[in-house]
């Protein structure tokens, strides 16, 4: 037996048989080529989307606690419920029809906690804000033979505590702010510095 006869006998590339071999094959390769390519793109998209989502959100929701800050500070000069704090809890109020605008945008953040944590606390600040108003505008609504009465009173006390809470809870947006920043790769710290330069 010779050497040659030991070796298997190799396919010869140029047969039919090996042609529809090498299609299938290219075939198979073009096929799973083309579910990575489609997968990573996919995976592109959804970090873009979820990028965009928490520059939008953390425009919005830094703007909303930044409002609530100046209005606190507002409310230590002069008139408590001056114009100028009513107008600033107004602009807070846009701020948080903006975030009811967008909150489907929340979907395309992968962070759980942090979606759950940020809603929470637009829907609890933005109630308080909404009683702040619904006191103040029914307080200006009163005769002012009514201005004393015992249901005034009891209006101003749920206004304060209300302003109080806005005004106590408003920095825990900070944290939030600051992780929408790290997933938006921008940071909200100077934010604040511009707004109060």
């Amino acid at each position: 037996m010779t050497a040659l006869a030991l070796i298997p006998h190799l396919p010869n590339v140029g047969e039919p048989n090996d042609t529809l071999v090498a299609v299938v094959l290219g075939a198979l390769l073009a096929t799973l080529g083309g579910f990575i390519a489609a997968r990573f793109e996919t995976v592109i998209q959804r970090r873009d989307r979820e990028r965009d989502a928490a520059l939008l959100l953390g425009e919005i929701v830094f703007t909303f606690g930044m409002i609530l800050k100046m209005a606190q500070e507002s409310r230590a000069i002069g008139d408590p419920y001056g114009s100028v704090t009513v107008r600033m809890l107004y602009g807070a109020q846009r701020e948080c029809e903006a975030y009811d605008r967008n909150r489907e945008r929340l979907a395309d953040l992968t962070d759980a906690p942090l979606r759950i944590k940020l809603h929470t606390q637009m829907i609890t600040l933005s109630m308080s804000l909404q009683g702040v108003l619904d006191a103040t505008e029914r307080l200006a609504a009163l005769p002012a033979a009514r201005a004393d009465s015992p249901a005034a009173q009891s209006l101003r006390t749920n206004r304060d505590n209300s302003f109080d809470f806005l005004g106590q809870t408003a920095g825990s947006l900070d944290p939030l702010v600051a992780r929408l920043g790290v997933i938006a790769r921008t940071s909200f710290a100077d934010h604040e510095r511009v707004v109060r330069s």
